[in-house]
């Protein structure tokens, strides 16, 4: 029979060591709380308990008598005593696993464990642990279609459920008080859009680093970063990755809450002996008030929060004002204080369930340029009462697979290392989906957002609500960007089936997205990340060009160039056209009304309500003009003449229509300068051409007095 010694037995070991009895391991269990371990293996046949302090003196000789019986250790001890335990397991050539993260020293054990066939797993519970197999599963599917990874986010949480959600401060406690203060004060390095970025623990919590999320069915969520992230490209195998990053999910308002009592000291590990104040007291020294008078006035004025707002609310709720509570005798620095507090708050009454919520989301792109977004979501909730917690369950079951399938020899693999071959993540992912915690993985459609055209008096839109409604039909997710100016209410394309979101929202859209617009970008130096289908008007040195294409350029985006759009005859596809025409057509006129009679057409100009509108007011001043222009329409038999022909008729002109068949002679033509009152140009050119109309035949007498160049 194989046996294993565990060392250590905390919350989360009883499904760790109910497992491997279920599965025929011999179990012995050292621990300081021996009483513990002998409830967890009463009635069974193959487990014993012994008395064992790691913090005592000649504990690891003590550790060494027992490995030296067994085949496999497990520590889930705290982790300052992995590397001492695993050093006594290589010593004896006995197999090592563990849930905690791999420290330098480990690492340093690699080459003696794959010199004497010892296998050492690290990082196999949850977070480390499932959020490494479900992530480089999901990597590795990628890979093997020719994808590469652009984004990856890794986000994971253990949290009261939702309906245990039930404090103000929307946390209970699954692991140490003392750890989560903590937590909030470790600095935090990850890669974004290929510039590595750094966040001081101080700030982590700040509005400006913490992100917001909404995780269905759990509902909205906030989160921050999470340590280094960077260190994971090479782990994951990611070496093409430009955004990575991993973070730990919270509640809403927690950041804010944690925020404040950072700046302000309440995490301060500074030694103050505050043993037997009252938490008021603690609370007005830490922040140098003069006395505890007035005290929760005091308090918002020093964090400048509302006396009544939810940052009092939640500093109240957890004992920081109370005037009779005292903060325990020994404690000598403020986070302690805190902990206490936390501790003695922040628990989980009885028949109250608590959460794993872990969602990854990246971002790929396809040797076919195509881009999509997958995530992988794992939502997982405690089996209380009767059963254990979400977290013991999560962190013990993987680590327990794995050492049972060490024990089998399937894993066999020796040395240090995480679950982040397919061998391991299979064979453990696999399985624990028979224990009802799996993943879901779903490919996003693609998603487009109208952005909001921020060129002045641009009221237009690549696409309508009608339009926008087919596009959702189709199966793509459709957002448009609010808009004061849009030709076409919100509430029509919220109708039709998109979802609204704020002008700007295209900023931080994910690199996979498609921005959909029709004039120029936002001025700015930021680099940009996703695919834009608009006219850019770059390419032809227009100012500002350079510029642009470098933003595009840093970012790795691209322009999908709506001019530059042909079909398979080289006919553009996409272009204003027949309307391009009539507006080029109407202020043609209208200009040389105004010339008529001493003027000009002044801007800025405000678009027509109507066609009919439109053609009124040329037609109006035609007639304050007091006399008929001879309007000539090069391209006349193209989309945008027909729109200058149009609005010439309706306008009560007979306009003069050349196409190819009049200009294939080639220009210069002196009736465009000597027949032509106003001279409509709608055709587009890709090639150089000799000029129809030259500077030196404007320069003698000439009856030509506008020309309006619609393309």
């Amino acid at each position: 029979m194989p046996s294993v010694l565990l060392l250590g037995s905390g919350l989360c070991a009883p499904p760790l060591v109910t497992y491997l009895l279920d599965h025929g391991v011999a179990l012995v269990i050292a621990t300081r709380t021996k009483e513990r371990a002998e409830k967890l293996i009463a009635g069974r046949d193959n487990a014993t308990a012994v008395e064992l302090d790691v913090s005592k003196e000649g504990a690891m000789d003590k550790v060494d008598e027992l490995a030296q019986g067994v085949d496999l250790v497990v520590s889930l001890l705290p982790y300052i005593y992995h590397v001492q335990t695993a050093k006594v397991a290589l010593k004896h050539k006995k197999h090592f696993c563990t849930a905690s993260y791999i420290a330098p020293e480990m690492e340093e054990l690699d080459a003696q464990a794959k010199e004497a066939g010892v296998v050492m797993i690290n990082e196999c519970g949850v977070d480390p642990g499932l959020d490494h197999m479900s992530a480089q599963r999901v990597i590795d599917d990628v890979h093997s279609k020719g994808g590469k990874v652009l984004e990856f986010f890794s986000i994971c949480g253990g949290l009261p459920a939702p309906a245990s959600n039930n404090n103000p401060l929307g946390y209970k406690l699954s692991w140490s008080p003392r750890g989560v203060l903590l937590a909030g004060r470790n600095n935090a390095v990850f890669l974004e859009h290929g510039e590595k970025k750094a966040v001081a623990g101080v700030d982590l919590y700040a509005t400006s680093h913490y992100r917001k999320d909404r995780v269905e069915p759990v509902g909205d969520l906030e989160w921050y970063a999470n340590r280094d992230s960077i260190k994971y490209i090479d782990i994951y195998r990611i070496p093409e990755v430009r955004t990575i990053i991993r973070g730990t999910y919270r509640y809403p308002g927690w950041c804010d809450a944690m925020r404040k009592f950072a700046l302000f000291g309440f995490t301060s590990m500074d030694e103050v002996a505050y043993g037997g104040r009252t938490y008021a007291e603690f609370t007005a020294q830490v922040l140098g008030l003069p006395s505890t008078d007035g005290l929760r006035e005091q308090v918002a004025a020093k964090l400048e929060v509302p006396a009544d707002g939810d940052v009092l609310h939640r500093l109240a709720w957890v004992g920081a004002l109370s005037t009779e509570e005292r903060v325990p005798e020994g404690v000598s620095c403020a986070l302690d204080a805190m902990s206490h507090l936390f501790e003695e708050k922040m628990q989980y009454a009885p028949g109250e369930k608590d959460m794993i919520c872990m969602k990854h989301t990246f971002e790929v792109e396809y040797t076919d340029g195509r881009r999509e977004q997958i995530t992988s979501k794992l939502i997982d909730y405690g089996h209380q009462p009767e059963g254990n917690t979400s977290m013991s369950r999560t962190v013990a079951l993987p680590l327990a697979i794995a050492v049972r399938a060490v024990l089998e020899g399937r894993i066999a693999k020796p040395g240090v290392q995480r679950p982040v071959t397919p061998e391991v993540y299979n064979l453990i992912l696999d399985e624990m989906e028979k224990h009802d915690v799996k993943f879901t993985e779903e490919v996003q459609p693609q998603h487009v957002i109208i952005r909001h055209e921020v060129k002045p008096m641009e009221e237009r839109t690549p696409l309508s609500p009608v339009d926008v409604a087919k596009v959702v039909k189709a199966g793509i997710r459709v957002s448009v960007e609010r808009s004061p100016t849009r030709c076409f209410p919100d509430a029509e394309y919220e109708a039709a089936g998109a979802t609204l979101v704020p002008a700007g929202s295209w900023v931080d859209a994910p690199a996979s997205t498609i921005i959909l617009g029709l004039k120029e970008l936002p001025e700015g130096d930021a680099p940009i990340y996703q695919r834009h289908v608009y006219f850019a008007h770059c390419y032809k040195g227009q100012d500002g060009a350079a510029a642009l294409l470098s933003r595009f350029h840093r970012g790795r985006g691209s322009i999908l160039d709506i001019e530059f759009l042909v079909s398979e005859q080289g006919r553009r596809v996409a272009a204003f056209g027949f309307p391009a025409g009539v507006m080029g057509a109407a202020l043609g006129l209208l200009q040389w009304a105004k010339q008529k009679v001493g003027g000009n057409l002044d801007g800025p100009l405000k678009p027509w309500p109507s066609y009919e509108s439109l053609v009124a007011e040329v037609k109006a001043a035609i007639a304050a003009a007091g006399a008929t222009p001879r309007v000539y329409v090069l391209g006349a038999l193209g989309r945008a003449g027909k729109g200058a022909v149009q609005l010439s008729v309706d306008a009560g002109l007979d306009p003069v229509k050349w196409d190819l068949e009049e200009t294939k002679g080639g220009g210069p033509f002196p009736e465009l300068v000597n027949e032509a009152d106003v001279l409509v140009n709608c055709i587009y050119l890709s090639t150089k051409i000799p000029p129809f109309v030259t500077l030196d035949m404007l320069e003698k007498d000439h009856r030509l007095a506008v020309v309006s160049d619609v393309s």
